[in-house]
């Protein structure tokens, strides 16, 4: 929720995404959605970075996929100078894993792009809780450094202290508490208040004040007698309490002159007022009329919250300025009990300035007082509010995501020896939720030749405190055996391991397909070995018998057998290509096109004396690709094998650049099929000499890296083939 002063500062906001339409677009409908919206648009992420370092934004909004700098990176930048400036990823291309990612490096907030204009109008919601949420936490810095700075001028002596056993442990002095009790503050911080100012005679008063102020009472002004380095002293004691009784603030005012007296009580009351000016919660001081609580001040922040200025709420009934009309009944049983001196800490929803809002009311009672009956505090809870909803809805979220993964917790205990299982975990083993489990039981549950794998990780977690990510089988309650990923994290707490956190993922699936797999690769093993011993072998004999033949006679006939006897070597070659190492790519690196290029052609051009090789503009446009680089040599002497095969010796082929990839394009006599999905196809071919694989290699490198391939016509009437979604400019 936004204060009154910041509902009237404009917003400026920097929207980064590399289509010019969308974000004029978008940048139209926020400033349509609220007028005090200023947005600021950018196509490029780097330059969007310079524009956040040379201007003050108050929230960030990006694109996920852009080139040359995802959102991700921007958002990496932007939180190593700017942690607490508002970012928000509004992005169609959205994953479980980029809001994972995005949420572990910073993001305010993570919106995916929809159609329709309401999209706009939530981003717009987005933007103003995220940039009210960073300004009202500046607001509260701020007056907190004003507290601080009040709590250091207050002339009297004042110290804040918090119950430890019963003893009110110094967290800190005023310089005033440092001159009056002769005592500097590093000295008295950590240590008992009663110890150094309470004289033995004094003992039993002083237990009785610590009593009542951990029961939540107020000491309004109790004289005290207390012991300073100058000796015996008698001060008027008061005090602000903590909530929960856990301590507070004690003020001691010197008593010993009374005239000194009335004068410090007189500085008191100003400070006590700017205190309660300029105190960050809203709070009214009341005093009753008629059995209803009127207004007789309020501070700032009353008046920022709830809108009503201090002149107006002067004199009137506070129910009226702040109680929704469907509460009036509540409020007047709670005024019943405030004016019956009970103490209220309570959640109300109430009327403030920007709408209804949840809050945190207490009463502070001032008995005795002429002019008022006590003070009202209601602590804005509306974001935490907010945030439990939101808490709640991630947990089932969670939950739901667990459940589709089929991913359960548990946890052992190790100082009670408690086995504690979510629902999913019971479901892996097909066991009702209701059963107990010990650890024994629980080890039981695993196959007798994984136990002592799991026996040790456990061992080894408890004692060492080393985690541990193991594959076991499990027995379930019909004795079926299932596969299960089980991940163990030791919580040590002062050097000893209390308990040992983890999850259960069910995995049989995963295995079965996996064996599946395997089955496959092993088959193409086989085939691999059929045509490496069945085919090789036949053929090398045809190979010495046509060396054999040549030497007795000279024929025409024999020249084409040799021709046939290396298309089928080809052949082979290729097929044991695709069996054995089609399938996967290695690690990848950068690549230049030119080099792989030119390694490919140093084969391909052996066999040709007249085919020319060319590049399209400079050579140096061509990109660096990050690919595996055998494999992308594959690639290239494939295409130009294919070239050289379909468009004659006399082909001319050149190789360009795309935005996403490149092309090889041939003048030769072209296909007619072109784009047919079926020149892809294992055994297709036009030319008599061709293997019908080559271009088959050429769709599985690409399929490997992700790459989308696709042959269309060349402008030199021939056949180009387009090579796309590759990562380019890798370095």
């Amino acid at each position: 929720m936004m204060s009154r002063n910041q509902r009237e500062k404009s917003v400026n906001i920097l929207h980064v995404d590399d289509e010019p339409d969308f974000a004029d677009m978008a940048a139209a409908f926020l400033e349509r959605e609220n007028e005090r919206f200023e947005v600021e648009t950018v196509h490029d992420a780097n330059e969007g970075l310079d524009l956040i370092t040379a201007e003050d934004y108050d929230c960030i909004i990006s694109d996920y996929d852009m080139p040359h700098m995802d959102g991700l990176d921007l958002l990496t930048a932007v939180r190593e100078e700017y942690p607490d400036l508002p970012f928000i990823l509004f992005t169609g291309r959205g994953s479980e894993e980029i809001a994972s990612d995005a949420i572990s490096v910073g993001v305010t907030d993570y919106l995916k792009k929809g159609t329709g204009t309401d999209q706009y109008e939530l981003l717009a919601n987005r933007i103003t809780n995220a940039v009210g949420q960073v300004w009202t936490e500046q607001q509260l810095d701020t007056e907190r450094q004003r507290f601080q700075i009040l709590f250091d001028h207050l002339s009297q002596a004042t110290v804040e202290v918090e119950y430890q056993d019963d003893e009110p442990v110094i967290k800190r002095v005023n310089p005033a508490f440092e001159d009056t009790f002769g005592y500097d503050a590093d000295d008295l911080v950590g240590h008992s208040l009663d110890n150094y100012i309470v004289p033995e005679s004094q003992s039993n008063g002083a237990t009785e004040i610590n009593q009542r102020v951990q029961a939540g009472a107020s000491i309004d002004a109790e004289e005290v007698t207390r012991e300073t380095t100058d000796g015996l002293r008698d001060f008027l004691l008061q005090n602000a309490v903590y909530d929960d009784g856990s301590g507070g603030f004690a003020v001691y005012t010197n008593i010993t002159d009374r005239k000194e007296q009335q004068h410090k009580l007189e500085r008191q009351n100003t400070r006590l007022q700017a205190l309660f000016e300029y105190f960050p919660e809203p709070t009214v001081s009341y005093a009753y009329r008629n059995s209803a609580p009127h207004v007789t001040d309020v501070n700032e922040a009353f008046v920022d919250t709830f809108g009503h200025k201090k002149g107006t709420a002067l004199g009137t009934d506070i129910d009226e300025l702040v109680v929704p009309p469907d509460r009036r009944e509540e409020a007047q049983r709670i005024d019943d009990r405030i004016k019956a001196g009970e103490l209220i800490d309570e959640d109300l929803r109430r009327q403030a300035a920007d709408g209804f809002g949840e809050f945190r009311f207490r009463n502070i009672r001032v008995p005795d007082d002429g002019e008022i009956d006590g003070y009202g505090v209601y602590q804005d809870i509306t974001a935490y509010k907010n945030r439990e909803q939101e808490l709640a809805r991630q947990n089932d979220l969670f939950k739901k995501a667990q459940d589709i993964a089929s991913v359960g917790a548990w946890e052992h205990d190790t100082m009670t020896d408690e086995v504690m299982w979510s629902a999913q975990v019971y479901e892996i083993h097909d066991l009702p939720q209701e059963t107990e489990v010990t650890p024994e039981q629980a080890l039981d549950f695993y196959h007798p030749d994984d136990r002592p794998a799991i026996r040790d990780a456990l061992r080894s977690a408890v004692e060492d405190g080393e985690q541990y990510d193991i594959e076991a089988r499990i027995l379930a309650s019909d004795d079926e055996v299932r596969w299960v990923r089980t991940r163990g994290d030791p919580q040590v707490e002062d050097g000893s391991t209390v308990r040992v956190r983890g999850t259960l993922q069910d995995i049989t699936d995963l295995k079965k397909r996996q064996a599946d797999l395997q089955r496959e690769r092993d088959r193409l093993d086989e085939f691999a070995g059929i045509v490496t011993h069945d085919l090789r072998n036949p053929l090398n004999v045809v190979e010495g018998r046509l060396e054999l033949a040549r030497e007795e006679c000279d024929s025409e006939h024999l020249n084409q057998v040799d021709t046939a006897i290396g298309r089928m070597n080809r052949i082979i070659d290729d097929m044991l290509w695709l069996a054995r190492e089609g399938r996967d790519i290695g690690s990848t690196e950068p690549v230049e096109i030119e080099n792989a290029v030119e390694s490919a052609w140093c084969l391909v051009a052996d066999n040709t004396d007249e085919a020319e090789l060319r590049y399209a503009g400079d050579t140096n446009k061509l990109p660096a690709i990050r690919a595996d680089r055998d494999r992308v040599c594959q690639l290239f002497e494939n295409l130009l094998q294919n070239a050289v095969e379909h468009g004659g010796e006399d082909v001319t082929i050149t190789v360009g650049a795309l935005d996403s990839g490149f092309y090889l394009e041939d003048d030769g006599p072209g296909i007619s099929k072109s784009g047919d999905a079926s020149l892809f196809d294992a055994g297709y071919s036009t030319s008599e000499h061709g293997t019908g694989l080559g271009l088959s290699i050429v769709r599985r490198v690409a399929q490997a890296h992700g790459w989308d391939v696709r042959v269309t016509d060349s402008s030199e009437d021939g056949v180009r083939l387009e090579i796309t979604g590759v990562e380019v400019g890798a370095t």
